[in-house]
């Protein structure tokens, strides 16, 4: 009856060893799988970060140019040379009034194309490179459910 008993509560104290290797390996994944996502998702905002402050800045070229290109569109249809200015003062006060018009619609269409460049560079990194590292864990996981099981314990 010792002897039954003895190989009892030896094999009770080796279950319960295991069953606690088993829950501190598992809260050892956990903890490194909470790691792991908290990394992913500080990766991701600094990517939101810098594209939102990229956009912001091109939203502020956008609005700069668009209120001097105002004033440069005022001076072109409203404030032509007087009757007697010399014709080459006319001829290079247009040029330049000119050339102000097409220099700032271009730089407003290359901040609207920058603006939304940076949102398909965010989109296109967020679902591509930058992803949460989910099948990573649901394989770690696979692999570790074997050698969590009774089965295990009794091999």
């Amino acid at each position: 009856g010792a002897g039954i008993g003895g190989v009892s509560n030896m094999y009770k104290y080796n279950r319960d060893g295991w069953m606690t290797d088993v829950q501190v390996n598992q809260a050892r994944r956990f903890q490194r799988q909470q790691v792991r996502l908290s990394q992913a998702e500080m990766f991701r905002e600094d990517i939101r970060d810098l594209v939102g402050a990229s956009v912001a800045k091109q939203n502020n070229y956008v609005l700069i140019a668009t209120l001097v290109l105002g004033m440069i569109a005022e001076c072109f249809v409203e404030g032509p040379m007087p009757e007697g200015a010399a014709e080459f003062v006319t001829s290079a006060y247009m040029l330049c009034v000119g050339s102000s018009l097409l220099y700032l619609v271009l730089s407003m269409l290359c901040a609207v194309t920058a603006t939304t460049l940076a949102s398909n560079c965010q989109k296109d990194l967020l679902t591509t490179l930058v992803r949460l590292p989910v099948d990573e864990f649901v394989a770690e996981i696979d692999e570790a459910a074997p050698k969590e099981s009774v089965e295990a314990f009794e091999h």
